[in-house]
């Protein structure tokens, strides 16, 4: 099993795409000279001219950007104390600089929302700690965000953000 993590909010999420990766067809890779598998190159199944094949990024250290897309409730226990509306999946490495811009998502979506949900939550049976915090967005900081994504050792973690 593995953490889900997440934001939840009674507003809409405006979805956040990591710019450094492409999706690229078999065709359009080789075009540009990469070198493609030969599971790939070999599969009778797979359309070359897909754009949808194959991802791409520079730099794996880019492979860790914040992304934001709608979430999956179906992820989610039926006892999940979750009461707000939408949730989307937040998917990244943390860095304090990443940390920095995600603090800056929150404090725009909270124009708009009254209070934003950051969890981080074991996808399995176990469940032997919780840990909650409450925080007005003026005291965030990524030292939150470290402490629930790098040194995070219960099973639920959740940061309710208000204005």
């Amino acid at each position: 099993m593995s953490y889900y993590a997440f934001i939840a909010s009674d507003a809409q999420f405006d979805d956040v795409e990591n710019p450094y990766i492409t999706y690229l067809s078999i065709n359009e890779a080789l075009e540009i000279g990469l070198l493609v598998p030969d599971i790939v190159m070999n599969s009778n199944t797979v359309d070359r001219d897909n754009p949808n094949v194959l991802l791409y990024i520079d730099d794996e250290v880019h492979f860790g950007e914040i992304t934001i897309n709608k979430g999956d409730w179906g992820l989610l226990h039926n006892d999940n104390p979750i009461t707000l509306e939408y949730i989307s999946t937040l998917e990244w490495d943390y860095t304090t600089e990443r940390a920095m811009q995600l603090i800056t998502y929150i404090k725009k979506h909270l124009q708009k929302s009254k209070i934003v949900e950051v969890w981080c939550l074991w996808l399995g049976d176990v469940k032997e700690s919780t840990f909650n915090k409450h925080i007005p967005i003026s005291d965030l900081s990524p030292i939150d965000f470290e402490k629930m994504f790098v040194n995070n050792h219960v099973d639920e973690y959740v940061i309710k953000i208000t204005v």
